[in-house]
């Protein structure tokens, strides 16, 4: 099953526990556009995925791949 990009974000982010706002801290990214990203009533750019994905301590390939990140 393929699952979105923006869940992977919401997965990644709530499995290590990590608020919206505390993403919002480590990546630049409103915790507002994070939100609307998460679920689903904003498109994110590619920029965007990249650095969610960096505050994450992940590459773009890793979200994109996303099974379970611990």
């Amino acid at each position: 099953m393929l699952l979105k990009i923006e869940y992977h974000i919401h997965e990644i982010r709530s499995r290590r526990r990590i608020s919206l706002r505390q993403l919002e801290m480590m990546s630049g990214v409103s915790k507002s556009q994070i939100s609307a990203i998460e679920n689903n009533k904003e498109d994110a750019r590619v920029t965007t995925i990249c650095m969610l994905a960096e505050a994450l301590g992940l590459s773009l390939s890793d979200v994109l791949s996303y099974t379970r990140v611990q």
